[in-house]
């Protein structure tokens, strides 16, 4: 009876053994899903804050760029609605408010005319360089170019043009003119760096073969027909060009012709021709040199470059 029990007992163990072993598997199982749910979620809640961090930079960039544009005419209106007052003559109750009111100090614009001067009106102002002298304090000097008429005493209207710079202090989007306006001419300067120089020349490609007469007389036809429907027809013209995207119309007022070719070569399948062309704009006229490439199995333009 004993021997029974014990057997039994122990058949009882083993089986609650293997119960626990089978349960014990299944929550392993379910561990590792739940690890791996919180993993993902771990990395889409990650991608989420990359994505949104780098929407939230690039629209803040964005912002940035249309805030600098919207400043920089707000800048460009002051100067010019200032120089305007500064240079006018006679200057109205107005004119001499506004001067006051936007410039440091009375002496920076208490100026005279001679006497034999009668009107000065401001033509144009163009703002042409900027210089920012103070970041902290928000100080820049603005060069400029102003374009006015002067009505002198019996005399014709002049029309001068003088070269500024006025030093502006900046509060937010508020503005003062901090120094006297001064006559100093802070264009840009011509490259003249020799190397740099030959680098922008424009070295047209050349064929390794010479071509006959009868070659260049066919060549000569194809840009003259080719230039003709490009003065006339811009889509028609693209019929005549390997890429016709890259060929872009010409303006309303301006027409091309073939004044003489002074070099035909080719390739195994290519036209080289270094040429020049009349170009007239209305009623002004010049030549240009040109370079053409032309495919020669199609009879199409490849290049047409003015250099």
């Amino acid at each position: 009876m004993l021997l029974k029990k014990f057997l039994k007992n122990r058949a009882d163990d083993e089986k609650e053994e293997e119960v626990s072993l089978e349960e014990l598997q299944e929550r392993k199982i379910r561990l590792v899903r739940s690890i791996k749910r919180k993993a993902m979620i771990k990395r889409i809640l990650v991608i989420l804050v990359l994505f949104f961090g780098v929407a939230g930079g690039y629209k803040a960039l964005f912002d940035t760029g249309e805030e600098n544009s919207y400043t920089e005419l707000k800048d460009q209106a002051f100067v010019s609605a200032y120089i305007t007052d500064y240079y006018s003559y006679p200057r109205s109750d107005e004119t001499k408010e506004r001067l006051k009111n936007f410039t440091l100090s009375d002496d920076a614009y208490s100026y005279e005319y001679a006497s034999d001067v009668e009107s000065v009106d401001v033509r144009s102002v163009t703002i042409y360089n900027t210089e920012k002298l103070d970041s902290i304090n928000q100080i820049y000097s603005y060069y400029i170019k102003c374009t006015y008429d002067v009505k002198v005493k019996d005399s014709e209207t002049a029309v001068n043009t003088m070269f500024n710079k006025i030093t502006v202090g900046k509060n937010g989007d508020k503005y003062k003119v901090i120094r006297p306006v001064t006559n100093i001419k802070n264009e840009a300067e011509a490259v003249k760096d020799k190397d740099v120089l030959d680098s922008y020349g424009y070295d047209p490609d050349k064929g390794s073969e010479s071509v006959d007469e009868e070659t260049k007389s066919d060549v000569k036809n194809t840009i003259e027909l080719f230039l003709k429907t490009y003065n006339d027809d811009i889509t028609q013209a693209r019929l005549l060009f390997l890429e016709p995207d890259r060929l872009l119309p010409l303006d309303d007022n301006t027409s091309l012709e073939l004044n003489g070719m002074s070099d035909v070569t080719k390739s195994e399948d290519t036209y080289y021709v270094n040429c020049t062309l009349k170009q007239t704009v209305s009623e002004m006229q010049m030549i240009l040199k040109y370079h053409f490439e032309i495919d020669i199995e199609k009879n199409k333009v490849k290049v047409m470059e003015v250099y």
